[in-house]
């Protein structure tokens, strides 16, 4: 499945300023947030990075490990009997029962379908005056 990426990605400071990350792995990360902006998950393969930047597959599966071990990304597994249909990249580490909506990009951006102004509408009734 083809992922149409966004215009830019999006590398938070904690990513960017990583010493142990090669900057490959960060250029990696980039793309994995520009495919993942409309979901909140990159579901594109080892292949579509490698052809993408113009390496091995083994480079990919490094760049994917070390991102997954730091904990800037998420990596789970879609399964038919145990045949893996499909790999699911989110942004920092997976959170079970997450809805889609709420994705988060390591260095704290959230969207989220909370309308605050109702809330805090809620709390002002309860005020004596």
């Amino acid at each position: 499945m083809y992922e149409e990426p966004s215009y830019y990605a999006i590398i938070p400071a904690n990513v960017r300023y990583d010493k142990t990350l090669k900057a490959n792995e960060k250029l990696l990360y980039g793309e994995i947030s520009a495919l993942a902006k409309s979901t909140g998950e990159c579901w594109a393969s080892n292949k579509y990075f490698s052809e993408l930047y113009g390496v091995k597959q083994n480079a990919v599966i490094t760049w994917i490990r070390n991102l997954r071990e730091k904990g800037y990304i998420a990596v789970d597994y879609e399964y038919s009997g145990k045949e893996i249909t499909k790999r699911i990249i989110t942004i920092g580490p997976i959170q079970k029962n997450r809805p889609s909506y709420l994705f988060e990009y390591g260095g704290g951006i959230q969207k989220s379908v909370d309308n605050n102004t109702s809330i805090n509408n809620k709390e002002n009734i309860n005020i004596n005056i």
